[in-house]
């Protein structure tokens, strides 16, 4: 049996209603299975909720001889695993990710489309579209640029891209010093980094919008996935937006058939029908308008600002499960609705 994700599971469909269909979540930095907890309890009168969370970020203390650090592969190895041997064969998901769960997410789904039925993104957007590659390329897929808006070239968002510079770079670096010297001052920088990243309200600007996990619970080794990305980026200036070759047992046919290559460190836009959430109330923004304006223009898929931070589904969790229900059935709202879905 592989290595899977930390998971857990709700489902109060009654025994003997049929296959209950499965909604697979995937929290991130630095979140462990109960920031999911609102979202699950209202999904759970209907379907099978798995909640599973990165390698670590169920612990608050490392075991004798446990590893502090994940490859951007194994987890996505150990999310294939959890998943495939949660459901059943031919059994599709609809995928709930946020924050660091969405570059696992969003491969997964590209990788995986007669496993992922359908998609949804909370509060990080997808950064290109991607097609296969050719037989006999090192990659296995090619990203392309999404669309140019109406009126021209999106300006670039270089106060939100230094944003994000400086504090994943940062995060990188108050892990390697707990690797490296001490855990203990490794977690107080990352915590005091944090701390001053709710003071300044840069993931939401409302004193009364809420965060994910409590401080005192998060240690230097949950940065692990900063330091797995930036490795790459910042020690393989060749080959910088790829992280490694793609040889799994669960690999869909249809994707990996005579390709053998390189996966992207940018996050690709999944085939499915794909739902994005995102915070208004907040200084930073992970995704571009164009990435929107995609969705808007995809039949199936759907985007919309939510009245919240980071977590939005936090601030807004009945508005949040009632958009994700309707979606999940068919019905979809978009950011250029004027008329917002009735609770």
């Amino acid at each position: 049996m592989p290595n899977l994700l930390p998971t857990l599971e709700v489902c109060d469909v009654p025994k003997g209603a049929g296959t209950a269909p499965v909604v697979f979540m995937l929290a991130g930095f630095p979140d462990d299975h109960s920031v999911f907890a609102k979202l699950a309890d209202d999904l759970k009168r209907t379907h099978r909720v798995i909640v599973a969370c990165l390698p670590l970020y169920d612990q608050t203390s490392l075991k004798e001889g446990q590893s502090d650090y994940y490859s951007v592969e194994e987890v996505l190895f150990r999310l294939e695993a959890t998943v495939y041997s949660k459901t059943d064969p031919g059994q599709k998901v609809t995928l709930v990710i946020h924050d660091f769960g969405c570059p696992f997410g969003y491969h997964f789904a590209f990788l995986h489309p007669d496993k992922v039925d359908r998609l949804v993104g909370l509060d990080i957007g997808c950064t290109n579209l991607a097609r296969p590659a050719e037989k006999g390329s090192r990659h296995r897929y090619k990203l392309e640029k999404f669309p140019e808006l109406p009126e021209g070239p999106e300006p670039p968002r270089t106060k939100d891209k230094l944003n994000q510079l400086f504090y994943q770079l940062y995060f990188s670096f108050a892990y390697l010093f707990g690797r490296k010297v001490n855990y203990a001052v490794g977690t107080a920088l990352l915590r005091g980094f944090i701390k001053c990243m709710h003071l300044f309200r840069f993931l939401n600007t409302d004193p009364k919008s809420k965060a994910a996990r409590d401080l005192k619970d998060v240690r230097c080794w949950h940065a692990y996935p900063y330091w797995a990305l930036w490795s790459k980026i910042l020690f393989r200036p060749k080959s910088y937006m790829y992280t490694h070759t793609y040889e799994s047992q669960y690999t869909s046919s249809q994707v990996a058939s005579g390709y053998t290559g390189l996966i992207p460190v940018w996050m690709p836009m999944p085939k499915c029908d794909t739902l994005f959430l995102y915070g208004k109330r907040k200084r930073i923004m992970f995704h571009n308008n164009c990435f929107l304006k995609y969705l808007k223009d995809t039949p199936g898929c759907a985007a919309m600002g939510v009245d919240g931070g980071h977590w939005m589904f936090l601030d807004k969790p009945d508005f949040c499960a009632k958009v994700i229900r309707d979606f999940m059935d068919g019905i979809v709202y978009n950011y250029a609705d004027t008329i917002p879905p009735k609770m």
